[in-house]
């Protein structure tokens, strides 16, 4: 389980969420997300595990791919995830900074 300060990191302000330029209807798709949620997941599952891709992710959610990699994203820049180095499937293998993959241990 996240603690308190893991879990008031998550979600993403709608402002970053749609381009500087974007039409109204963009905006207003961009409202109805619920990134924080969807982020908590995300992590709950990398967390849970000794590490997973964005595609394994979206699976485990129920989600396509791209509704998914912008929290992946997200949650790499806020420093709670890291690419492991590792590559499975031709994709990167996220992880929690936590983790420490063999090639990081050695």
């Amino acid at each position: 389980m996240a603690s308190t300060t893991e879990s008031t990191a998550f979600g993403t302000p709608t402002r970053l969420l749609v381009r500087q330029n974007a039409p109204e209807t963009s905006r207003q798709a961009a409202k109805t997300l619920d990134t924080k949620t969807d982020e908590r997941i995300a992590y709950e599952l990398i967390s849970n595990s000794s590490g997973l891709t964005v595609k394994e992710i979206a699976v485990k959610m129920g989600k396509q791919t791209n509704q998914v990699s912008g929290r992946i994203t997200s949650l790499l820049r806020k420093g709670l995830v890291i690419d492991s180095g590792q590559r499975r499937a031709n994709s990167r293998v996220i992880i929690t900074p936590t983790l420490t993959t063999p090639q990081q241990a050695s």
